[in-house]
């Protein structure tokens, strides 16, 4: 799931032309896009041919001092992931599961923004 992941913000990072960070924000302050899995159960079916089939929930953050900039920045971030692949050997479906909201802001103005997405996934061997 890692991998994943990875695979995921690197996607991502190209797409907004944007460094997109894994897990946590690696500034206290700055226009940043992070992506993260979400706390839960994620569920995997590994099968004796090889093949995996997998679901698991993550969530992309922007964070700005214009709340348009973190607002509009996953916007960009859902039409990316409306896609079929990544790499050669796995295809995934991504299905939005919220509209971008606020998170909060913080005591310095900026605001973070969130947007969550189900991904799932399938490998051939």
């Amino acid at each position: 799931m890692k991998s994943i992941i990875t695979d995921i913000a690197t996607y991502l990072g190209n797409q907004l032309s944007e460094t997109v960070y894994i897990d946590t924000f690696p500034a206290p302050t700055g226009e940043l896009v992070m992506v993260r899995v979400d706390p839960g159960q994620m569920v995997e079916n590994r099968y004796i041919d090889g093949s995996r089939q997998g679901v698991f929930n993550f969530s992309v953050y922007a964070r700005s001092m214009s709340s348009e900039w973190a607002y509009e920045k996953l916007i960009d971030a859902a039409e990316a992931l409306d896609m079929g692949t990544i790499g050669n050997d796995m295809e995934i479906i991504i299905d939005a599961v919220n509209q971008p909201c606020i998170v909060g802001q913080a005591e310095n103005g900026e605001y973070t923004y969130t947007a969550s997405f189900r991904l799932e996934y399938h490998t051939e061997v």
